[in-house]
């Protein structure tokens, strides 16, 4: 079976489109708001979990919320419950990476931060 397509978001945040920009240069990202807030019915430990994974996967859209909401109530049961199956775990796992949430995505990610750090070549390059 085939690897699912990349999205473009994501594809922009690890370099993947300078990287090989023959495959995104027609590619279009659906328009999609940002995933906004938390659902209201979520109370406070689910809140902390909905921004916590919302600033770890900075890409997520509204047509991601439910994703979002099921990652949240599955974290929250692994956090709080101690008797939990194999295959709670494994949801969570399968939940993240539909979000492109697994540790070597997220390895990929360039902060925004540490590209502003100092660097002395610069000052012999640029």
């Amino acid at each position: 079976m085939p690897r699912n397509r990349t999205p473009l978001a994501k594809a922009k945040l690890t370099g993947q489109v300078e990287a090989k920009p023959e495959r995104y240069a027609n590619r279009v990202e659906p328009k999609a708001d940002d995933i906004g807030n938390a659902p209201d019915n979520f109370d406070e430990p689910l809140i902390k979990l909905w921004d916590e994974i919302k600033s770890d996967i900075p890409w997520l859209k509204s047509s991601d919320r439910l994703l979002l909401g099921m990652a949240c109530r599955l974290q929250h049961k692994v956090d709080t419950e101690s008797d939990l199956s194999m295959s709670a775990y494994s949801q969570l796992r399968m939940t993240l990476n539909a979000m492109g949430a697994s540790p070597v995505d997220r390895n990929k990610i360039t902060d925004a931060e540490l590209e502003d750090e100092y660097d002395p070549l610069d000052e012999f390059i640029n």
